[in-house]
C-alpha cells in the first residue's frame, strides 16, 4: 500500500535577499505523510502561528518579510498536499492573503500569483529578522540533513537558532 506523501517546497537561499527573488530558486522534497520528524516541525511552527501572526500584523507586511507555509491543495499527482511558501500580504481573522513565493509543482500557478486561504492551512512560518537571520522555517531544518554539505552550510549560516525569534 502506497502512503501519500507531502511535496514541501524546500527553502534555499545563499543570502538574505528578497524572498520572493530566494524563494524562486526552491526545489520540491517528498515525506511520507507520517513522517514523524516533519510532523513535528508542522506542529511546532503551527503552535507558534497565532504569535507570528500577531508580530507580522504589527509591521509592513508589503515589505515581503514574512511568509508562511500554504497546505495547497493537489489531485492527480503523487500527493494530496503540496506545502508552498507564500509572502504574506494581509491576514484578516482566520482568513490570509498573499502571493506564491515559489513555482508550484503539483498544482496551476505561477510565482506572485494571489492567493487566500485559512490559518488551518499553514505549516509553516518564517521572518526575516533586525538580525538579518530567517527566522522560524521548521520545515526547513528538518530537510537539512538531506542536503549537500555546501547547500546544507548556506541555508544553516541564515538561519536563526530556534527560540531566538522577536515573537
Amino acid at each position: 500500500m502506497r502512503r501519500p506523501a507531502l511535496l514541501l517546497a524546500l527553502f534555499l537561499c545563499a543570502l538574505p535577499l528578497s524572498l520572493p527573488a530566494a524563494f524562486a530558486q526552491d526545489r520540491v522534497v517528498n515525506f511520507a505523510t507520517d513522517d514523524a520528524e516533519m510532523n513535528a516541525a508542522i506542529a511546532t511552527a503551527r503552535g507558534r502561528l497565532d504569535a507570528f501572526l500577531a508580530f507580522a500584523a504589527r509591521r509592513d507586511l508589503q515589505s515581503g518579510a514574512y511568509t508562511v507555509k500554504y497546505a495547497a491543495p493537489v489531485s492527480g499527482g503523487p500527493a494530496d498536499t503540496e506545502h508552498i511558501w507564500v509572502t504574506l500580504l494581509q491576514i484578516d481573522g482566520e482568513r490570509l492573503s498573499g502571493v506564491l513565493a515559489n513555482e508550484p509543482a503539483g498544482f496551476e500557478g505561477a510565482i506572485g500569483d494571489p492567493v487566500t486561504f485559512t490559518t488551518a492551512e499553514v505549516s509553516d512560518w518564517s521572518y526575516w529578522g533586525a538580525d538579518g537571520k530567517l527566522h522560524g522555517s521548521y520545515t526547513t531544518r528538518v530537510i537539512l540533513p538531506q542536503l549537500a554539505n555546501e547547500e546544507r552550510a548556506q541555508i544553516e549560516a541564515i538561519l536563526a537558532p530556534i527560540g531566538e525569534d522577536d515573537l
